[in-house]
């Protein structure tokens, strides 16, 4: 999502992503996102629907990620996400 642009450190980012069915267009899923940065720390909130078990049901589901990051030696910085585990992720 760095990569991309969709998530840009030192600013606070929304939006959604969403993938569609290319011979129907009909909408397959979607997340939303908003990533708050601040510095070396920052989050990343995922929101999603899930099906619930009922017909015709959906649980919304959100998730809060925290993210650190380290300075590279050749300059910039490496993005991690904390694991449930509390061990870092790239």
């Amino acid at each position: 999502m760095l990569a991309c642009g969709s998530l840009r450190v030192g600013t606070t980012t929304t939006g959604t992503w969403q993938w569609t069915d290319t011979h129907t267009g009909k909408r397959i899923s979607a997340v939303s996102y908003r990533g708050e940065w601040s510095g070396s720390t920052g989050t990343l909130t995922l929101s999603y629907a899930l099906p619930s078990g009922e017909p015709g049901k959906r649980k919304d589901v959100t998730c809060r990620l925290a993210l650190s990051s380290i300075p590279l030696h050749y300059g910039g910085r490496r993005w991690y996400l904390h694991c449930d585990t509390n061990r870092l992720c790239s």
